[in-house]
C-alpha cells in the first residue's frame, strides 16, 4: 500500500485581531503520546514488538478487514 497523508497533530494560536498562527506540528512518532494504545503498549515486556522497517504493519485499515465491503 502507498501511503501518501499519515497521521498528525497542530495546534493554532488566534490573537486577539482574528489572525491565526500555525504554532506546532507533530506527525507519525511524535504523537505517541495521544494513541493510549502504543503508550500502553511501550510498557508491557515486548512493547510494540514492531519491524523496524514497517512500524505499525499489524494495524488494519476498517476497509480492509475481511468481510469489508
Amino acid at each position: 500500500m502507498d501511503i501518501v497523508e499519515r497521521e498528525g497533530v497542530s495546534a493554532f494560536y488566534r490573537d486577539g485581531n482574528g489572525g491565526i498562527y500555525h504554532t506546532c506540528s507533530a506527525f507519525e512518532r511524535g504523537i505517541d503520546l495521544m494513541n493510549t494504545t502504543c503508550n500502553l503498549l511501550d510498557h508491557t515486556a515486548k512493547g510494540r514488538d514492531e519491524n523496524p522497517k514497517a512500524s505499525h504493519d499489524w494495524d488494519s485499515y476498517n476497509d480492509q478487514y475481511k468481510g469489508a465491503p
